[in-house]
């Protein structure tokens, strides 16, 4: 096993990175050293540093220890190997940053569980609540904080990945071609929306689209923002929106219905500039219909199990879990 020992300090080795100012609770960098064992280890934390260019922690710090297998040693060198190629790495793909970062979420949550101990039990206490179920809830609290600072590193790293992808497909492109890239990549939820249609045009018998009028078709929905927000997975789609709870799913599923309801007006008004057939122009309506039903059954559905797990004595039940099929079927209906 390597143990990797991280202090307050800049990255030494042969690999120097930026790991972000809220990665430590010092606000700082890292360093990074591969020491044999974690007496060595002990013994060199001790030892004062008298210039930059010796090893081990300067005087008056400590190392955390992160222990790595063989397997996530040989990981970190393939990476390592792979970004000398030009491959695009993200941080948490790094054992080392993962395994670190992991480390460092527990101790936000054993941090905020402290920090606030004193006030929320006064609160708590005040309205009548017994010290231990107060002492769940602020526990509780403190995994909300570690939940809530995980979901900034991922979006962080989202955002990151994105980023970088755009300015390479920057570099690689002329002005022209770059422009054509981005609308290919905005017309791939209308495609996907357009194969759909296709789909259905087969089932009724109908002709299917030529290509000019699937990218006409594909067009008018990208430029009505007439596709529904679920689509989020591109490099250059929104953030992820996902819903949990009744509340929030069905008025989630509402608004898919009122966007599929727009979607079918706007589509009925311009149908005549695609250049289809009255057959086909028949089956866009009919496909717009269908969709329409689903969609209202789905938000019939979520109200109709929403008010059964409302009931005393489903209430009294463990139904914590019932939100989440239903925000899967919700983003399944009528595709």
């Amino acid at each position: 096993m390597a143990v990797i020992g991280l202090g307050v300090g800049d990255f030494v080795g042969s690999h120097r990175q930026n790991v972000g100012a809220r990665f430590g609770p010092e606000r700082n960098d890292y360093r990074m050293e591969v020491v044999d064992d974690k007496r060595t280890l002990a013994k060199r934390s001790n030892t004062p540093r008298n210039n930059s260019s010796a090893t081990g922690p300067r005087a008056g710090e400590s190392y955390k220890l992160v222990t790595l297998s063989p397997d996530d040693v040989a990981l970190t060198k393939d990476l390592d190997q792979r970004r000398a190629r030009g491959e695009f790495i993200l941080k948490n793909e790094r054992p080392l940053m993962r395994r670190s970062q992991e480390r460092h979420f527990a101790l936000i949550a054993a941090r905020a569980f402290t920090n606030n101990a004193a006030e929320y039990a006064r609160v708590f206490g005040e309205f009548g609540i017994s010290s231990d179920i107060s002492t769940e809830l602020q526990l509780h609290l403190s995994k909300i904080e570690r939940a809530s600072v995980e979901a900034e590193n991922s979006i962080t790293q989202v955002l990151d990945a994105r980023l970088r992808y755009d300015q390479r497909i920057r570099s690689l492109l002329s002005q022209d071609g770059y422009a054509r890239y981005r609308e290919y990549e905005e017309l791939k939820p209308a495609f996907h929306e357009v194969g759909n249609i296709q789909l259905f045009l087969r089932k009724c018998n109908g002709i299917p689209l030529r290509a000019d009028s699937e990218l006409s078709l594909a067009r008018l929905l990208t430029q009505a923002k007439l596709i529904e927000n679920s689509w989020w997975h591109g490099p250059y789609s929104p953030l992820p929106q996902p819903r949990l709870g009744w509340e929030q799913v069905i008025a989630r599923a509402e608004m898919q219905f009122e966007q599929v309801t727009e979607c079918a007006n706007i589509v009925a008004k311009r149908i005549s500039e695609l250049g289809l057939t009255p057959e086909q122009e028949g089956c866009v309506a009919g496909y717009y219909r269908e969709k329409l039903r689903q969609k209202q059954m789905a938000v019939e559905e979520l109200k109709h199990r929403y008010s059964d797990s409302a009931r005393p004595e489903a209430a009294s039940g463990k139904h914590d879990g019932l939100a989440l099929p239903a925000t899967v079927r919700l983003e399944n209906a009528g595709k």
